[in-house]
């Protein structure tokens, strides 16, 4: 039997890999005030009178009362009773919709299942007859109510005849629950050891499993010694809790269960992704594809590894195109990073971050704004935000080096090119890179880099090590230069890629006078090899070396041009086609083979079929123009393919009839995933919810067509349903480049769109930046715009906001007229009916509040706005309120000489709630800041107050100026003085 205080790992296991299920009895209803068996069956005892006994089992009580008055009249009864709105959802039930399973069953009548996961905003399909089983979907939770619906009387099971004749009556069902105990392990919720329904699905269980005895368990509350072993018999493991049914203390104990159930499976998927072997570690998403079939280059591995362990901040890795450079610091870095958790070895590294170059930046690759962002973001350090880019540069190079001294990271900046050695580069014409935000020439931006490559400072031998992959830069450092694959390595990769390819079967006539030819072409270079061998790979192929003997001792640009174009000859036109959709992708990322076969034409998906379409697909795959990962069903596209593709004739028009179908499906796909169909308006119905989880895998491509300047039309489109997305992933310069860029469209925005861009969008970014000054002018913008009449929610809004920046200034009186005005605006009946704005409204009366020392009163706004966004499912679960709740319950508790045990637990449960929400990072962090917190405060040991300190440089690394930040330092500064003072 496991205590309250264990969970079963075996349990843990099963659930976080998707084999997991849950049964839901009455007593998980019983928290939210719903009768239990004997309170709703009392009056029917009552009516029947002598005709039961007071053993009388509630089946046969509802089927005598069923006799006497009707189905309907039963029916009726159980309505009034279990229909009424005073039974409000529990935690609990928001806790088990949120498991990792795909089916709920539950045997009770109640909607509170389908309530949670309403205001979880998790997609549901509610089965409640045998009819529906077959519409059970894997992308949805299904919640299989076995005792139907009160909906549906004909599907109400409630009388013994009802409860016997059910298995029968319901064919569909009674398989469904075989496969599931037969393959799933179940969890039982709510269910005492004499509960009928327990003991029917279990009996179900024994006599469907056969042999096979399904993994059980079941939560009981305080069950006798004996029911233990009388389950165990039955194959049931109990999870024992200390507490009486039907009590407060067993609600908040399930509830508790069930918390620290999640944190362990959120724990397990973190740890399944620290390196075990078989799984995908954070060390492997931040490497670039791995090259099936590559030689295993020894000497060139050494020799970065060398590199890697000697005294040089920068190691410099040189090679032509195609050489497979990044292939071998991919494997190199790929061994030298340490498991978190694990002791660090001497010559192991924390953490990869590898930045690879964008189309945006020019022939460089990069820019050093953009550098220090990917550094910082992938660190979760913050940068600062001045406006003069040279001292904003000057102040986070020196952020971004005292990083590189305190932690040992591995930086990998790939393709760092220096214009003056690129080809056909015009390294002196203005061009504008990334995060510049000023037109300014490649030449420029390559200088600006090296310098700071080679100059450190004071950290001339940091911790942290930085390679260059570069093929015509020269950078001061450790240089490996990567040469061509000498003969033995060179025929090692041919013959891999010929068994890869089945050259025999597709081209029998390949022999050993056309290996060495194929080599003679290819000259050393492990992707000329690759091509050629692509090209031979079909009936008569071999004949095509002949013609491209020619090419022997030429350049590698010249040999991957003639390759190539021999290549996209030897396609059909859909095969072209696909890889001219590929060319639009992000380049090195992995793109799923739904969102390239969205980016093709009608004509060419339409062809054949789905089926014809991925045959085509795979075809580019074989003459070596992409490559495919089965288990991703993903496609990628070698930067030096795209290369050559862009040299070779490709058409801005081509490209640009691709991203306009590719934007027009994201878009649907958006809308679909984002929005929230209970809130009528455009922009609000965008708010932060679970589903956003969905968009993180397509956000670079995303992101890619955002920015494209040739499709303003649609920037709007993508700002209103990506603002409040990006706000919740910490994407704050994506943020304000797709607004500006949205102003700044073709296709004009409405006055009143185009207010709420400035006073929401903007103006509270800046806010979250500490960019005070930007702020306030982006609430002029927006409030010229607005009209008397009609906009009372965006004057609220700025009045609001401008409420926020003058507290922060110290500026109280204004603060508070503000806030008042913002509050009189809010109370108009425009703004009654948009919850989402009173919301922010009493989130910032808090702020302001809770700044100016009445953290009573600030606690009550922040409860009012929380109850404004349960209205309208609430926002990525409390993430901005909840922490502003906890923090103030902090300050209060901070004033009272006696503390109120139910306020620190209240305080405690919602900092336990933030960290169970691994989607926003904001909140998770505050969740344990704030438990670190009350830690600190009741026991003010060495060891707590580290662990705070340690959590608020943690939130300090992130940002220098979100707004919770500012909230946080005062409780934090009150310990600090408080134990310095002991």
């Amino acid at each position: 039997m496991a205590t309250q205080d264990e969970i079963d790992p075996v349990l843990v296991e099963r659930f976080a890999h998707g084999n997991g299920t849950v049964f839901v009895g009455a007593g998980i209803s019983l928290g939210a005030r719903l009768p239990s068996w004997s309170k709703l069956m009392s009056p029917l005892r009552a009516d029947l009178g002598s005709a039961v006994g007071p053993n009388t089992s509630y089946l046969d009580v509802a089927e005598l009362y069923e006799v006497k008055h009707s189905r309907s009249v039963l029916v009726q009864y159980l309505k009034e009773r279990l229909g009424d709105v005073r039974f409000q959802l529990t935690r609990t039930h928001e806790l088990i919709v949120g498991l990792p399973v795909q089916r709920i069953y539950t045997t009770n009548f109640d909607t509170l299942l389908e309530q949670a996961s309403q205001k979880r905003q998790i997609n549901r399909n509610v089965i409640f007859n045998a009819s529906q089983v077959g519409f059970s979907d894997t992308s949805t939770l299904s919640i299989v109510k076995l005792h139907g619906d009160l909906s549906d009387p004909e599907s109400i099971v409630i009388s013994a005849r009802d409860f016997y004749s059910y298995f029968g009556r319901n064919p569909a069902v009674a398989d469904l629950l075989k496969v599931e105990l037969q393959t799933h392990t179940v969890l039982f919720l709510g269910y005492s050891f004499s509960d009928p329904n327990l003991g029917m699905i279990l009996g179900n269980a024994a006599n469907q499993s056969g042999a096979v005895r399904p993994l059980l368990y079941s939560l009981q509350l305080k069950p006798s010694e004996l029911s233990v072993r009388a389950m165990n018999a039955r194959g049931v493991k109990v999870i024992a809790l200390d507490v009486d049914s039907g009590t407060s203390d067993a609600d908040s104990a399930v509830e508790d269960w069930l918390r620290r159930f999640r944190q362990s499976l959120i724990s397990f998927e973190r740890r399944k992704h620290s390196f075990p072997a078989g799984a995908v570690s954070e060390r492997e998403r931040s490497l670039p594809a791995y090259r099936k079939h590559a030689v295993r280059r020894n000497a060139m591995l050494e020799r970065i590894k060398a590199g890697l362990s000697s005294d040089f901040r920068v190691v410099m890795v040189k090679g032509a195109a195609g050489i497979g450079k990044t292939q071998l610091v991919a494997e190199a870095v790929a061994d030298c990073v340490h498991p978190p958790g694990t002791y660090m070895l001497d010559d192991a590294f924390e953490q990869i971050i590898w930045i690879r170059s964008t189309v945006d930046a020019g022939p460089v690759g990069h820019s050093l704004e953009r550098i220090f962002e990917t550094i910082a973001a992938g660190a979760d350090t913050s940068l600062y935000n001045l406006p003069d880019r040279e001292q904003r540069n000057k102040k986070n190079q020196s952020r971004i080096n005292a990083l590189l001294q305190e932690r040992r990271l591995l930086i990998v900046i790939e393709d760092f090119e220096d214009p003056a050695g690129v080809p056909g580069c015009p390294s002196q014409v203005a061009g504008k890179a990334a995060g510049a935000g000023t037109q300014r020439r490649p030449a420029e931006h390559f200088r600006e880099i090296r310098a700071w490559l080679e100059n450190a400072g004071p950290y001339a031998n940091p911790k942290s090590r930085i390679v260059v992959i570069s093929r015509s830069a020269i950078v001061a450092g450790f240089v490996v230069e990567v040469c061509r694959l000498d003969e033995d390595e060179a025929q090692e990769l041919l013959r891999e890629q010929a068994r890869s390819l089945l050259l025999r079967r597709h081209c029998p006539e390949f022999g050993e006078q056309s290996a060495r030819e194929l080599l003679r072409i290819a000259g050393g270079n492990p992707q000329a090899v690759k091509w050629a061998l692509c090209l031979c790979n079909r009936e008569g192929g071999h004949k095509q070396l002949e013609r491209l003997a020619c090419l022997a001792g030429e350049e590698s640009d010249v040999v991957f041009d003639a390759l190539v174009g021999e290549i996209m000859r030897a396609l059909d036109a859909a095969g072209r086609e696909v890889v001219i959709a590929m060319m639009v992708f992000p380049s090195e990322e992995w793109i799923a083979a739904e969102l390239l076969q969205a980016a093709l034409s009608r004509q060419a998906q339409d062809t054949g079929g789905r089926n014809a379409t991925r045959k085509v697909m795979l075809g580019c795959v074989r003459f070596g123009m992409l490559e495919y990962d089965a288990g991703k069903d993903a496609y990628l596209m070698h930067r030096t393919t795209r290369e050559v593709l862009q040299r070779g004739g490709v058409t801005v028009f081509e490209l640009d009839q691709v991203k306009t179908r590719l934007a027009a499906y994201l878009l649907r796909f958006l809308k679909n995933v984002i929005r929230n169909p209970d809130v009528p308006e455009v922009y609000w119905n965008a708010l932060v919810r679970d589903d956003m989880s969905k968009v993180d895998p397509w956000w670079p491509t995303i992101d890619a067509l955002v920015r494209w300047s040739g499709e303003c039309r649609r920037a709007a489109r993508f700002a209103l349903l990506l603002v409040h997305y990006m706000d919740s992933r910490f994407l704050n310069s994506q943020r304000l480049a797709c607004i500006e860029s949205a102003l700044q469209a073709k296709a004009p925005l409405k006055r009143r769109t185009r207010a709420l861009l400035h006073i929401d969008a903007l103006a509270w970014t800046f806010i979250e930046e500490n960019r005070q000054a930007e702020a306030r002018a982006q609430l002029e913008a927006g409030e010229k715009l607005l009209e008397d009449g009609g906009d009372e929610d965006l004057h609220a809004l700025a009045e609001a906001w401008r409420a926020r920046l003058d507290i922060v200034d110290r500026r109280i009186g204004e603060a508070h007229r503000h806030i008042a005005e913002a509050m009189a605006y809010a109370n108009t009946p425009f703004c009654k009916q948009r919850p989402w704005i009173l919301a922010r409204v009493e989130m910032m009366a808090g702020d302001v509040a809770l700044m100016g020392g009445n953290a009573e009163s600030a606690r009550d706004h922040y409860l009012a706005s929380a109850a404004h966004a349960d209205l309208y499912g609430g926002e990525g679960d409390g993430y901005q309120t909840n922490p502003r709740i906890g923090l103030a319950l902090m300050e209060i508790l901070d004033k009272e000489k006696q503390p109120d045990k139910e306020s620190m637990k209240s305080a405690r449960r919602i900092f336990e709630r933030l960290v169970e929400n691994g989607d926003v990072a904001t909140g998770r962090l505050y969740g344990q800041y704030g438990l670190a917190l009350i830690a600190a405060r009741e026991n003010a040991s060495r060891e707590a107050i580290r662990q705070l300190e340690q959590i608020m440089r943690e939130i300090r690394r992130r940002s220098t100026g979100n707004v919770l930040l500012g909230l946080a330092e005062k409780s934090y500064q009150q310990i600090l003085d408080a134990s310095h003072g002991g």
